[in-house]
């Protein structure tokens, strides 16, 4: 973006030959251009209410309009993380409930840091990678529910881990599933991809959770003694 010294500069250049070296009468056309310049206010007030550039008491009058806050309990988050705190409040506010309109989107915004996974058992999830979204955030956007969902469906507990595609999974031989690692073979053999695990869990409030059960219809707990989710 041109400075103020840049236009002032411009202008008393435009002076004709005779004048344009003279210290007084470039001061003079220098000082009449920073009139209707104003010192690029009017672009400062734009780009103070711009949520890409905003910053501090102007972000959050922005997040205010998007309905969210930077403090829930006890995490305040800083600029950077407030700002995608207020576009996943903005996506939640207008976008569409569909699988297509949720995954479409996340792609646009947030494309290899957000994956929506449709479980077609009526339930749906989130993975969210911490190598780009901070616990703080992610345990905000977890809380308020600023995570988009479709109406009418279970929402599995949200897994936060470093990577979003080398998890161990399948699915069937004819239909493969996606984002995840296969079974290792001889030929080769990974020991680097991980297992999903009860500490990458993030689950709102508001959640109820299914566990699995014996055949006796009593719980069936890991060794650490915590239920297992379906």
């Amino acid at each position: 973006m041109v400075t103020v010294d840049e236009l002032k500069t411009y202008y008393a250049d435009l002076l004709i030959q005779q004048y344009r070296g003279l210290t007084r009468a470039r001061a003079m056309v220098a000082y009449l251009a920073s009139l209707p310049i104003a010192d690029l206010l009017p672009l400062k007030v734009r780009d103070a209410f711009n949520m890409d550039t905003a910053e501090g008491v102007q972000l959050d009058d922005i997040g205010i309009l998007a309905g969210v806050v930077r403090s829930y309990g006890d995490i305040t988050l800083d600029d950077d993380d407030f700002r995608i705190l207020i576009r996943l409040a903005q996506i939640t506010n207008s976008n569409g409930s569909s699988t297509y309109d949720i995954q479409k989107v996340m792609n646009q915004y947030f494309a290899g840091k957000i994956f929506f996974t449709d479980y077609q058992t009526m339930r749906v999830g989130y993975f969210i990678t911490s190598a780009t979204f901070s616990e703080n955030l992610s345990q905000i956007a977890v809380r308020q529910g600023l995570l988009p969902y479709p109406m009418a469906v279970e929402r599995s507990s949200i897994i936060y881990a470093l990577t979003l595609d080398a998890f161990f999974g399948f699915r069937t031989y004819a239909a493969p599933s996606f984002n995840n690692s296969p079974m290792n073979d001889y030929a080769d053999y990974q020991i680097v991809w991980p297992w999903l695990r009860y500490t990458y869990a993030l689950t709102p409030e508001n959640q109820t959770n299914y566990f699995m059960l014996t055949e006796g219809g009593e719980l069936l707990s890991t060794e650490e003694d915590g239920g297992i989710y379906l």
